[in-house]
């Protein structure tokens, strides 16, 4: 039996430790890419979301802190934030759907008087359709992406009890949320 030299098999051993060195880091390096081009992908889609993902996060972070605050400035300003928000996404909605115009328009001027209102003027006025011109049907969705964080300001204001509002304002933005999945 022939026994290959101290060299050789030192050799081999490293051959072989190499060879498994070399595909763990093919492997590692395969895995770094995909999760990258992942990443680059997630990064893509936020992109293409723009103005709808900030709506979207900046309505959940409405929502905590109706959750967890007890300031009534802090919601209100959270509330405006979502409202300001609305006008990109109308803008590119409107884009789509050019019928929605006159709506779209309509609800961004008056955007600022509906915080001054109390919450039965502005349930009457503009969630129910009172102070509203017509529009087509198809067009209802995107008066609320306004409306609703209005409601909350308006509750932030005039609610003599910050507590007992504070459900229907969750009500508001969660209704809000979905209208915004709607469209």
């Amino acid at each position: 039996m022939s026994k290959l030299p101290y060299f050789c098999l030192r050799y081999k051993t490293l051959a072989l430790f190499k060879g498994a060195n070399m595909l763990s880091k093919v492997i590692i390096i395969s895995t770094l890419s995909a999760f990258s081009m992942a990443t680059m992908s997630c990064n893509d889609k936020a992109a293409n979301l723009g103005a709808k993902a900030e709506y979207h996060s900046a309505s959940k972070e409405l929502l905590y802190k109706i959750e967890k605050s007890s300031d009534r400035e802090v919601i209100s300003k959270a509330a405006k934030k979502v409202a300001d928000l609305a006008s990109p996404v109308l803008d590119e909605l409107v884009a789509k759907n050019k019928k929605c115009g006159g709506i779209a328009k309509f609800i961004q001027e008056k955007k600022l008087s509906m915080y001054d209102l109390k919450p039965s003027q502005l349930e009457l006025d503009y969630h129910d359709g009172g102070a509203l011109p017509k529009f087509p049907d198809e067009c209802h969705d995107l008066k609320e992406l306004i409306v609703h964080p209005a409601t909350v300001v308006s509750l932030a204001k005039y609610a003599p009890e910050l507590t007992k509002a504070k459900a229907q304002m969750r009500d508001e933005i969660e209704e809000v949320i979905l209208h915004f999945e709607a469209l």
